[in-house]
């Protein structure tokens, strides 16, 4: 099996939020340089605020409650709109080429990724869907957001999976827009999500179980073979280098 037949599966465990998203981009310019083999990350964070790529910081997130409650602060590099990151929540990217996929168009990827991901939450006990455009559901809920673009011929896209949290921090630390709960009969953020903990009680995986049914979804859907790995010395100076000069500035 060739290198290119290799999934790369870390975990990065819980890592600050700006240093959290500048990994991400070194992972980028690695894969790009043929230094890695596709890879799948894991990853979480303290209690932080991601807002898009392109989204204006103060409309998206009440910065006053942010700072009082020692919430974070960071934008991604992938676009689509605010989230509320904490341990509870795990994270997983994507840095794959183009040619492992197999489809070219964004949709059509984000359809294949997000159908892969929902085969994994699925795998876990309960029944996750795919609902464009970057949706996973359950019962209607949303259990994971995804988001992701093309970087030459490597894709990154990212998505989270609500694994234990309390929706109620979520809604004070984002503006969530009345038009969008509205467009779903919702009265708030809260009712339009939900957990993992929420619907399995005590049955709820650990999370090396939730990111084994995940990893293994991936590696199937793509022909791919998993392969545990580390996150090199050679990406994590230059996720410092990227979080020095840019990712980690105001």
């Amino acid at each position: 099996m060739s290198s290119r037949d290799k999934l790369r599966v870390l975990d990065t465990g819980v890592i600050e939020g700006r240093l959290n998203i500048a990994i991400g981009q070194a992972i980028i310019e690695a894969h790009q340089d043929g230094v890695v083999t596709d890879t799948l990350r894991f990853l979480r964070f303290p209690p932080t605020a991601l807002v898009g790529r392109h989204q204006a910081l103060g409309q998206e997130v009440d910065l006053d409650y942010c700072r009082a409650h020692g919430i974070g602060l960071a934008r991604r590099i992938t676009g689509g709109g605010a989230i509320f990151m904490e341990p509870g929540l795990l994270g997983w990217e994507l840095a794959i080429s183009r040619s492992t996929i197999g489809v070219h168009s964004l949709p059509d990827l984000t359809r294949k990724i997000c159908e892969a991901a929902a085969e994994g939450i699925s795998r876990l006990g309960v029944e996750a869907r795919y609902r464009p455009r970057n949706d996973i559901e359950v019962d209607g809920r949303k259990i994971s957001g995804t988001g992701g673009f093309f970087d030459g011929d490597t894709l990154f896209f990212q998505g989270t999976v609500l694994v234990d949290m309390d929706p109620r921090d979520m809604v004070a630390a984002l503006r969530v827009p009345q038009t969008k709960l509205a467009k779903r009969d919702l009265d708030s953020a809260a009712q339009r999500v939900v957990t993992l903990r929420e619907l399995m009680g005590e049955e709820t995986p650990g999370l090396p179980d939730i990111q084994a049914a995940l990893s293994a979804a991936f590696a199937d859907r793509f022909g791919l073979q998993e392969e545990p790995g580390e996150i090199s010395g050679g990406e994590m100076s230059r996720a410092q280098s990227l979080h020095d000069e840019e990712i980690g500035t105001a």
